[in-house]
């Protein structure tokens, strides 16, 4: 017996000192790394800051980089309050921003009271064919939400209710920093001389790199997905535009411009095809109380910057004219009347 406590304590003992070790030599280098493990993150809770909502009052955007800054050509619902007089914007979004994280922020969005909030719909990543890696934000959904949310289809991105629960960890500065330290501590051990030592990152003779045609193809094709509603990421969204709603906060979702051109020219688009899978999104939007503009033909290829779905300057502006109407009316309605 007592053989076994010496060996328990010095192992304990053994752990604590390289624990203790790796805190002391590399705690910078790791934190370093993490930052960009999770830059996504990252840069939501910035966006999230108070110090980033702009004075009452404002539009709550929530969505991808399609609504965000792109290589400096602008953003459409920036210009909507510079050329259109709508309430300045807020914008909470990331690339790869989609309805999952929306439904785990919109609580904490609006709590802070915004006039109207857009959601944008982009139909490239509403597909199954795909997991986003916006997962680090489910610490935001409020408590009192956990029991509505196990009904919701979170499991299509991995989500149970125990990952949901030990999410909210994240919550506690202590254990946040812990998180960020042990797993920027991972990746600097997996890409050292060390973890190479005992046998290479990959296997030699993989796939040879594919040729920009085949990238190009890959990125049109993916906005080719089936949608219906009963599609998770729709569920989602209809779920965020109800949080909304619920509140008597009115809600729009935008159906971001595709790239639709392109993708005829090569048979991946179908106008009544499409047409139908926006049609589903919509029916789940006005079911739960917000409305719906699609942009999804709006944009001839001089408009995009890329096959991602990202404007350039004259597309932004486009975009800007066409959802325009639909924001204003959805202001004018919701308006308090003049006394």
């Amino acid at each position: 017996m007592g053989r076994l406590a010496t060996l328990g304590t010095t192992f304990v003992l053994a752990v604590a000192a390289a624990t203790a070790w790796a805190v002391r030599a590399h705690h910078d280098d790791a934190l370093t790394r993490a930052s960009s493990l999770y830059g996504p993150r990252i840069a939501i809770l910035k966006r999230l800051a108070a110090d980033r909502m702009p004075p009452a009052p404002f539009v709550a955007w929530l969505g991808d980089s399609t609504i965000l800054d792109v290589s400096a050509q602008g953003s459409y619902p920036t210009m909507l309050a510079s050329r259109f007089q709508a309430p300045p914007p807020w914008i909470v979004g990331h690339f790869g921003f989609e309805p999952f994280a929306y439904y785990f922020l919109v609580d904490e969005v609006l709590e802070r009271g915004p006039r109207a909030i857009v959601l944008v719909a982009n139909l490239r990543l509403l597909s199954d064919r795909t997991t986003r890696p916006m997962t680090h934000v489910a610490e935001r959904l409020p408590a009192d939400r956990l029991p509505a949310a196990a009904l919701l289809p979170l499991y299509a991105r991995g989500w149970t209710m125990p990952r949901l629960l030990l999410a909210r960890l994240w919550r506690e500065e202590w254990a946040a920093g812990a998180i960020l330290f042990l797993d920027g501590l991972r990746d600097l051990w997996q890409q050292s001389d060390a973890w190479i030592f005992a046998g290479p990152l990959s296997l030699p003779g993989g796939p040879a790199l594919v040729s920009y045609a085949h990238a190009l193809d890959h990125a049109l094709r993916a906005w080719d997905a089936p949608i219906g509603p009963g599609t998770p990421a729709v569920r989602m969204l209809g779920a965020s535009v109800a949080r909304a709603t619920a509140r008597g906060v009115p809600a729009l979702v935008v159906v971001t411009p595709i790239p639709w051109h392109q993708m005829e020219r090569r048979g991946w688009y179908r106008e009544p095809r499409v047409a139908a899978r926006v049609a589903a999104i919509a029916r789940v939007v006005r079911a739960n109380g917000g409305e719906v503009v699609d942009l999804h033909r709006l944009i001839d290829d001089d408009g995009f910057l890329d096959t991602g779905g990202h404007l350039n300057r004259a597309g932004v502006a486009t975009t800007a004219e066409a959802v325009a109407p639909s924001l204003q009316a959805l202001l004018a309605a919701s308006a308090p009347p003049a006394s």
